[in-house]
C-alpha cells in the first residue's frame, strides 16, 4: 500500500516521550501528564473540526500488561488511551487494533519461521559470557512471549555493544535481533527469515495496513512516528521511508537529536519542548497544509 494524504497515524513512544520517566522529578512527570493531556485534544480536534483521519497510539517496549497498569496508576494516559486505536508493544512484537477493546494481534503469527526464538537459549549464553558487563534480568512484567529484556551495565558505546552481544549470540548459532537503549536497556527479539527487521519500525507498517483495511481507506495512512531513544530508531526509519515523519522531543539526548537531523534531514522535527508537549508541537507542525 501507498500512503494517502487524508488520514494519519500518530504513533507515540511512551517512556520518555509520552510521559516523563521515573527518573524525571515530580515536576516534570506532572508538567508530562498536563501535556500529554493537551495532545489527546489535539489530535481530537483535528479529526473533528478539521475532519483529517488521524489514527492514535502508542509503540512502546512495554508489555500489554505494563501498559493496561500504566492506565490504571496514571489517569491523564488512561484518559488519552480513551482516544487510541492500537498499541504497539513489546519492541514491535506484539499489535493490538482497537476492536471495540484492543483485540490481540500477535504480529509474530505472520512471520516466517518465529518457532526458532529461544529465549532460554539467550539466557543461557548470556549467563556464561563475562566480557558482555553486568547484566540483570529485567522483572517478568517486561517479559513477553517474544521479548527477553535485561538492564545491563558496560563502558562500551552503543553499536560496539550491540556487535559484541550479536558476535556471541552468531558463536552458538542464535538468530535474535538485538535492541540496546538508553546505555541500561538490553532487549533481544525474534529475527525474520527474509531480513525484515522486527522492530518498532516494522509493526508500525503492518498496523498501519491493518487499521487501513479495518476501516476500508484506499491506502496506507502517512506515519509520524514520535520517539526519544535507541529502541526508537526502526520507528523512525520506517514512517520516514514510507514518506512520513518523525518527531523527536527536547528531552532526548543531544546526541539522538543530532543523529536523528544527520539521518533523516528535513523529516524529522526537533521539538523545542520535552515529552507529550513536544509531540504536540510537531504533531501540529507536520498537520500543516504544506505536509498534507
Amino acid at each position: 500500500m501507498i500512503h494517502t494524504k487524508d488520514a494519519l497515524l500518530l504513533g507515540c513512544d511512551i517512556d520518555g516521550t509520552l510521559l516523563a520517566g521515573y527518573a524525571e522529578n515530580t515536576a516534570a512527570q506532572q508538567e508530562a501528564k498536563v501535556a500529554l493531556g493537551a495532545l489527546t485534544m489535539s489530535v481530537a480536534h483535528t479529526r473533528n473540526r478539521r475532519r483529517l483521519p488521524v489514527f492514535f497510539g502508542t509503540v512502546t517496549g512495554r508489555t500489554l500488561r505494563s501498559h493496561q497498569e500504566l492506565q490504571e496508576e496514571n489517569l491523564t494516559f488512561g484518559f488519552a488511551t480513551s482516544y487510541m486505536d492500537f498499541v504497539i508493544s513489546s519492541v514491535g512484537t506484539e499489535i493490538h487494533v482497537r476492536k471495540g477493546k484492543y483485540s490481540p494481534r500477535i504480529y509474530l503469527d505472520d512471520w516466517p519461521n518465529a518457532e526458532e526464538w529461544d529465549p532460554e537459549k539467550i539466557r543461557e549464553i548470556l549467563g556464561s559470557t563475562p566480557d558482555l558487563g553486568s547484566l540483570e534480568l529485567q522483572p517478568d512484567e517486561a517479559q513477553s512471549p517474544h521479548k527477553l529484556s535485561f538492564y545491563a551495565n558496560t563502558l562500551l558505546e552503543h553499536d560496539a555493544y550491540v556487535e559484541l552481544v550479536g558476535r556471541h549470540l552468531a558463536r552458538w548459532n542464535i538468530a535474535a535481533q538485538v535492541i540496546f537503549s538508553g546505555n541500561e536497556y538490553l532487549d533481544f527479539l525474534p529475527k525474520r527469515t527474509d531480513d525484515n527487521p522486527v522492530d518498532k519500525g516494522g509493526a508500525l507498517l503492518h498496523c498501519a495496513d491493518s487499521l487501513a483495511t479495518r476501516d476500508a481507506l484506499d491506502s496506507r495512512p502517512r506515519i509520524i512516528f514520535a520517539g526519544d531513544s535507541e529502541n526508537d530508531i526502526g520507528g523512525f526509519r520506517a514512517a520516514i521511508q514510507a514518506e512520513g515523519y518523525g518527531i523527536v522531543p527536547s528531552n532526548a539526548k543531544p546526541d539522538f537529536k543530532e543523529w536523528a537531523i544527520s539521518e533523516f534531514s528535513d523529516s524529522v522535527y526537533i521539538a523545542s519542548r520535552p515529552f507529550a508537549a513536544g509531540v504536540q508541537e510537531g504533531f501540529e507542525y507536520f498537520t500543516r497544509p504544506r505536509y498534507l
